[in-house]
């Protein structure tokens, strides 16, 4: 079961409302692969959320994200639209499909 879990995590991206749910190094959500995978250098853990990038109005923290993050991940940040209300649950979608829902037979593409 766990090798399938994982496979299933590798198709899942997830869009960011309150990045509450979000773990901003190893779930994917910014480019093409998770941050700890893009760039080994850093600081992984599953306690940061994609909430701890954002301001009190909900927009990219510029200051924060600046700290942390190489130049071209940043960029990459900060090309991701943000919606003007934070309320939004954080929304996981499957990349193997084109409406983003799972289902069995796009499980196996």
């Amino acid at each position: 079961m766990c090798k399938y879990r994982d496979a299933l995590k590798k198709g899942v991206k997830w869009v960011a409302s309150n990045g509450k749910d979000i773990s901003l190094w190893t779930d994917w959500w910014c480019g093409q692969l998770p941050l700890s995978q893009l760039n080994p250098s850093y600081p992984v853990n599953d306690f940061d959320k994609v909430s701890l990038l954002l301001d009190e109005t909900g927009r990219w923290d510029f200051d924060q994200i600046s700290t942390l993050f190489h130049q071209q991940d940043l960029q990459s940040i900060l090309n991701i639209p943000r919606l003007s209300f934070v309320s939004c649950f954080d929304t996981p979608i499957w990349t193997a499909s084109s409406c983003g829902a799972f289902t069995t037979t796009s499980a196996y593409k």
